[in-house]
């Protein structure tokens, strides 16, 4: 059967999937994206000449209550449309009403938040060590406090050698005599311990000063769960799409969940870059979505889950009576197989990448000069310590004062 000279195309009007201007007469005038690359191919490949057309909703469609469907899929299944194309996931209810040509992309379903924040410096004394190491340190004082009070000397008490050895840690001399060759063993491999303990600790201290850290961001599917289950979180997907789905299905009870509460809650949203980058701002909110959306419109601005939430097939779609479909078939497989989808793909990103807006400072890169703030925490800690040694000075003083006054 010979191929239609005419279509009517319907597509989905998303930045870096069909560059669409719309006029006031409501003309669709299409100036550049990935699937605009494939409709032009088989457009030259096929011989037949489109009329492009939008839907008012800018969906991809999904199946309304009443039994109809919303946005590109819902065109072709109105006839009000041949064929429906960007990026249009296949699924088991669009697969139900509409037939698909042969896929020309899967593509990963992932999640990004905000990125976090930089983590406060009032505690970073502490962050060059991990808690376990921390408590492994104090143990070893601990235990070398014994040994040398058992093995070496006993003619100080447990609390000056633990002082004594816990100065060493602060390069500190050590005071404690010792005569025997064995004990200047023991004493020389406490002391290069405590060499390599501090070299490390000083190190690793400056890192984190002069680099800043960020906080953890949630980075899969479960901890994400678990935050929209405890009410620190909301998860937000796409209007139109099916991608809801895949959480209703899961085998974890809180993933399940947060598919029920997504419904419940009508966590939807339009798939423009300022409306999800304004239903971020607050840090607690994560939106579902292909990973091309986020690197490509989102590009450098959120935190993409590591966890891949499913693989998506993307198709042509068109009415089940479409006359055609193994001749769209014969050429979506010599544009798969010869790579051009994904060098468009490639192509979008790289001019992404040169807009203004898509580039972020990385802070986590940038080095600088320590400042006041930087050293708050140690400031805070050695004036605690004049502290607490004024009000031991104080508390002696009284305490000997009504000694000497009884005497």
């Amino acid at each position: 059967m010979k191929f239609p000279s005419f279509l009517r195309v319907a597509i989905v009007p998303k930045k870096g999937i069909f560059d669409v201007n719309i006029t006031s007469e409501g003309k669709v005038l299409v100036y550049g994206g990935s699937e605009n690359e494939i409709l032009e191919l088989l457009s030259d490949a096929l011989n037949f000449k489109y009329k492009i057309l939008a839907p008012s909703d800018a969906a991809w469609g999904s199946k309304l209550e009443n039994g109809s469907w919303s946005g590109s899929i819902g065109m072709v299944y109105r006839e009000e449309a041949d064929l429906a194309i960007g990026k249009i996931a296949i699924t088991e209810e669009r697969a139900s009403v509409l037939d698909y040509s042969y896929p020309y992309d899967i593509e990963v379903l992932t999640f990004a938040t905000k990125i976090p924040g930089l983590v406060q410096k009032y505690a970073a004394f502490i962050w060059p060590f991990s808690w376990g190491l921390w408590i492994g340190i104090l143990t070893i004082i601990i235990f070398i406090t014994i040994v040398i009070r058992t093995l070496l000397s006993k003619n100080y008490t447990y609390r000056y050698i633990a002082l004594n050895v816990f100065g060493n840690l602060m390069h500190q001399p050590l005071t404690i005599k010792h005569t025997k060759g064995s004990d200047k063993y023991l004493i020389a491999g406490w002391m290069l311990g405590s060499i390599f303990i501090t070299f490390s600790y000083t190190a690793v201290l400056l890192s984190f000063l002069t680099i800043p850290q960020r906080k953890v961001g949630i980075r899969d599917l479960i901890e994400l769960a678990n935050a929209v289950e405890e009410g620190s979180h909301k998860c937000l997907t796409f209007t139109g799409d099916s991608h809801v789905e895949i959480f209703l299905r899961s085998s974890e009870p809180s993933v399940q969940h947060m598919g029920e509460l997504i419904l419940k809650n009508h966590w939807r949203i339009i798939p423009v870059k300022s409306i999800v980058q304004e239903a971020m701002t607050n840090g607690r909110t994560a939106v579902v979505a292909p990973k091309f959306f986020f690197d490509n419109i989102m590009a450098n601005k959120v935190l993409i889950a590591r966890e891949s939430l499913s693989s998506i097939t993307r198709a042509i779609f068109f009415r089940k009576d479409f006359c055609c479909k193994e001749a769209i078939d014969k050429y979506i497989k010599r544009i798969s197989a010869g790579g051009f989808y994904h060098r468009y793909l490639k192509y979008q990103l790289y001019k992404r990448n040169l807009e203004p807006d898509a580039v972020v400072e990385d802070s986590l890169n940038t080095v600088k000069s320590l400042n006041i703030k930087d050293m708050a925490s140690v400031f805070m800690l050695l004036i605690f310590g004049y502290f607490l040694a004024l009000v031991t000075f104080i508390v002696e003083s009284i305490y000997y004062r009504k000694k000497n006054k009884k005497i």
